[in-house]
């Protein structure tokens, strides 16, 4: 025979069975591109995040929208609404925001890009409402 310490740390390891449906769909119309696609999914063994050996069935539900613009060949406006749900057992959880912003190619492989990402569900802990502003290299 053998002791085991239940105080000594050890890590738990277990295959999270996931299953995922979705779709998309696209359009464009001359110089406007309209896209959006959901996901529903839910996880029949996730690990909780308090307690490892607690086993609760996640359920999710996301969803974006999104329309493109091309004012000119190099500047591109777009919007975008996006909504994510997430529940188990007594712990739901989203995020709803929508985003508008631009974005410049200046010059090859260098893209400039501003963003507004407004919180529309009221609940700053998970998404602040920002502005975002990004210089991107490709090379």
């Amino acid at each position: 025979g053998g002791t085991y310490d239940l105080e000594v740390p050890r890590i738990v390891a277990r295959a999270d069975q996931f299953e995922r449906i979705g779709c998309d769909a696209r359009l464009q119309i001359q110089d406007l591109d309209i896209f959006g696609a959901w996901i529903w999914g839910w996880d029949r063994d996730p690990i909780s995040e308090d307690n490892p050996m607690l086993r609760q069935r996640d359920q999710l539900f996301t969803w974006f929208a999104e329309a493109n613009y091309y004012v000119k060949p190099w500047l591109i406006g777009y919007g975008r609404v996006e909504q994510l749900s997430f529940q188990n057992g007594a712990r739901q959880a989203g995020i709803s925001r929508t985003v508008l912003g631009a974005a410049a190619y200046l010059r090859v492989n260098v893209r400039a890009v501003g963003e507004f990402v407004v919180n529309t569900r009221g609940n700053n802990n998970t998404t602040p409402n920002t502005f975002n502003a990004l210089l991107d290299f490709a090379y």
